[in-house]
């Protein structure tokens, strides 16, 4: 599935589907604000396409392709940032073997 969620710069979320909320591993509830959250920094610095490492609070480990831009929002009347979130565990793994 691929994750979708928009949030200020502060870390307010905007919107957020159910994707992220599988591929992070936390409650919807829990996702209005990811500047808590250690993959927050990458979110916001992902503006090449790259593959990411997120570190669960359970230890595992997973590999996110995150894809996100800067656009201005005329509803909270300042810039956000939007983030596409992918999970690639799966395939990665599938690649080494």
């Amino acid at each position: 599935p691929l994750g979708m969620v928009s949030f200020t710069r502060s870390g307010r979320v905007l919107q957020v589907n159910q994707a992220v909320e599988k591929i992070l591993e936390k409650p919807l509830n829990d996702l209005d604000n990811l500047a808590g959250l250690s993959i927050y920094k990458e979110l916001m610095s992902a503006h090449a396409h790259r593959d990411r490492t997120y570190v669960l609070p359970n230890g595992d480990k997973k590999i996110l392709q995150i894809n996100s831009t800067d656009v201005f929002s005329p509803l909270v009347n300042e810039n956000i940032t939007i983030a596409l979130i992918e999970d690639l565990t799966d395939l990665r793994k599938l690649e080494e073997s």
